[in-house]
C-alpha cells in the first residue's frame, strides 16, 4: 500500500476511534436510545470505511487484504482490533438495557434528593442496641463510569442488636416531590446495580419500595402508602460485582397497609423510591456495599 492509502487508513482509524469513544461515553452518560443510535451509526461507518478502503470482491480477496494489511501495518491492525473490541463492548452494554425500548415513555429520576436511613436510629425504643441491620453512606460518585456521574451507594452491615422486629430495615432513598409518578399510568421501574461483599456476592440481596410521601407531615416519617418488593432474588435477579440492569414490573409490588390516613393524598402518587436491606438479608450477608444508578420509570 502506498503512502496516500496509509494516510487514508490512518484517518479512518482516527475517525472510528473518536466515534467509538463518543459511543462508550454515551453508554454511560446518555439515555439508552441515543447511545443505541450512535452505535448503529458507528457500525454503518465502519462497514462503509472497510468497503471503500479494501473493496473486497470475494472471501479470498478479504483474507488476502487482511494478510497484506497486517504485514504492512501491524500497528494499524492492532488499533483496529482495539476499536472493534470497544465498539462491541459498548454494544453489549446497550443490549442489557434494550428492554427500555419497548416502553412508550421513560422518565429518569435525578439523584439529588436522597440519603441513607436506619430504622434503629428513628425508633431506638424498638430496635434495641442499635438494631440488627445498619446502613452507612458511601461516596455517591459512581465507580467504573466516565465523568462525574452520581449513583446511590451504601454499605449494609449486621448490627449488634439482639432484640429487634421483622420490620427493621436500612438502606437508601430518593425523593422526587416535584416530579411524582402516577402508579396507575406507568408499567415498570428500572435501574442499574452492582455490589461487593466479603461474604460472597451469591448471598447479596436488596428490596425495593415505591412510596407515597406526604411532604406536609413534619419530621422524617412522611410515608403514607408503601408498595414493596421484598427481594430482588424473588423475581430472579442476583446482584453481581459488575453493572447489571434490573427491570421490575409494577405487578411485582405488593401494597402494604396504610400507615396514616390518606386524607387528600392520592395513593397512586409515587414520590419516593427506597432500596433496603432487612434482618434476614443481613443474616445471610453480614456486609455488602451497593451501588445503584440510571433509575427510570417507564410507561
Amino acid at each position: 500500500m502506498d503512502s496516500s492509502r496509509s494516510s487514508t487508513i490512518t484517518g479512518i482509524i482516527g475517525v472510528l476511534g473518536l466515534i467509538v469513544a463518543v459511543s462508550s461515553l454515551a453508554t454511560n452518560r446518555l439515555q439508552p436510545q441515543w447511545a443505541y443510535s450512535i452505535i448503529i451509526v458507528s457500525t454503518i461507518v465502519l462497514g462503509m470505511a472497510m468497503w471503500w478502503g479494501f473493496s473486497p470482491t470475494s472471501f479470498t480477496r478479504v483474507l488476502t487484504v487482511i494478510r497484506h494489511f497486517t504485514e504492512s501495518y501491524p500497528v494499524h491492525f492492532v488499533l483496529l482490533l482495539l476499536i472493534f473490541g470497544s465498539a462491541m463492548f459498548s454494544l453489549l452494554m446497550l443490549l442489557r438495557v434494550e428492554d427500555l425500548m419497548n416502553y412508550k415513555q421513560i422518565v429518569p429520576i435525578t439523584l439529588e434528593d436522597g440519603d441513607v436511613y436506619n430504622a434503629a436510629d428513628d425508633y431506638p425504643e424498638i430496635y434495641l442496641d442499635g438494631g440488627r441491620v445498619k446502613a452507612i453512606k458511601e461516596s455517591w460518585d459512581c465507580p467504573g463510569t466516565l465523568g462525574a456521574k452520581k449513583c446511590i451507594s451504601f454499605t449494609a452491615e449486621k448490627g449488634k442488636g439482639e432484640i429487634t422486629t421483622p420490620a427493621e430495615s436500612a438502606g437508601a432513598y430518593l425523593t422526587f416531590y416535584d416530579m411524582p409518578i402516577d402508579f396507575s399510568k406507568y408499567q415498570a421501574v428500572t435501574f442499574s446495580i452492582k455490589g461487593e461483599s466479603d461474604s460472597g456476592i451469591a448471598n447479596m440481596d436488596i428490596g425495593v419500595r415505591l412510596v407515597t410521601d406526604d411532604p406536609c407531615i413534619a419530621g422524617r416519617h412522611k410515608e403514607v402508602v408503601i408498595r414493596e418488593l421484598p427481594s430482588l432474588k424473588r423475581i430472579g435477579y442476583n446482584i453481581q460485582d459488575y453493572w447489571e440492569v434490573v427491570t421490575i414490573d409494577f405487578g411485582e409490588f405488593t401494597i402494604l397497609p396504610f400507615r396514616k390516613p390518606l386524607g387528600k393524598i392520592d395513593p397512586n402518587r409515587i414520590n419516593k423510591i427506597v432500596f433496603f436491606v432487612n434482618n434476614s438479608m443481613v443474616d445471610k450477608c453480614p456486609s455488602e456495599t451497593i451501588w445503584i444508578k440510571d433509575i427510570y420509570f417507564m410507561k
